[in-house]
């Protein structure tokens, strides 16, 4: 990643607390456009709270954040709106209608760009071009031919591959995907991690990931950010990443 490459996202003295639980606490963090991140680190340490804040899912309580130049908590709803259209959130359930074809879940990607009577509109009645946009990029990630199929009836690596469909045919310049692999087989999560890196190395998308699997994030991964107890514990390259490292990461507390 290039030095002079602009930030994604800058967190300063960034928490967020539900109530007396500290998800996050004082993040400090420069994320650059273009960068490929996996989040790692143990359940409950605050990964799938960050990429929530980041994607503004969530709002935080203290500190700054924000998105290139822009401050987040100074943002208007439209500009917020705005800012959502170019960060696709993909959540572990993948947010995808299991009644729709796998056309009309891609097609939701632009929901937040159009009137409800458009949107309507394209899910119920889409145009030739819409659907051979959809089609383009459905070959693309892989499932060109699942173009009229329903969603229930695709396998779990199936469904992922729409999920990032609709955000591509969305146009997001950021994905924060939360466990992207960890309801599929091995083979088919080395071939959804591989699609992404390609996604990230092509397009320029700013991609992180939480990852249970170290060696996925290791093997994917140019960056590591290690969270524990809602704090950065690790930042740095996989090469880095030392026993040391993994210990404090993940051996739990001596308890009497």
């Amino acid at each position: 990643m290039p030095q002079s490459a602009r930030s994604a996202f800058q967190l300063t003295g960034l928490s967020k607390n539900f109530g007396t639980l500290e998800a996050l606490k004082d993040l400090h963090l420069d994320i650059k456009q273009g960068e490929r991140i996996a989040l790692i680190g143990p359940s409950g340490s605050g990964k799938s709270t960050l990429l929530r804040v980041l994607g503004v899912q969530l709002r935080h309580d203290i500190g700054s954040l924000k998105a290139g130049d822009l401050e987040i908590l100074d943002l208007s709803q439209n500009e917020l709106q705005n800012l959502r259209t170019r960060t696709a959130f993909i959540p572990q359930d993948l947010a995808l209608v299991s009644a729709l074809k796998v056309s009309q879940n891609v097609l939701l990607g632009k929901i937040g760009t159009r009137s409800t009577f458009k949107t309507l509109r394209q899910i119920l009645w889409p145009n030739t071009n819409e659907l051979e946009s959809v089609h383009q990029i459905l070959a693309r990630v892989g499932i060109g031919e699942k173009l009229f199929h329903s969603a229930r009836a695709l396998s779990g690596g199936q469904l992922q591959r729409v999920a990032i469909a609709r955000t591509l045919y969305q146009g997001a310049e950021t994905i924060l995907a939360d466990e992207p692999v960890s309801s599929i087989d091995p083979t088919r999560a080395h071939a959804l991690l591989s699609l992404l890196r390609e996604l990230n190395e092509q397009e320029g998308m700013t991609l992180l990931c939480s990852l249970h699997n170290l060696e996925y994030a290791r093997q994917y991964f140019p960056r590591l950010i290690g969270m524990r107890e809602g704090q950065v514990v690790f930042d740095g390259s996989p090469e880095s990443f030392s026993q040391v490292d993994f210990e404090n990461l993940y051996t739990l507390e001596n308890r009497e």
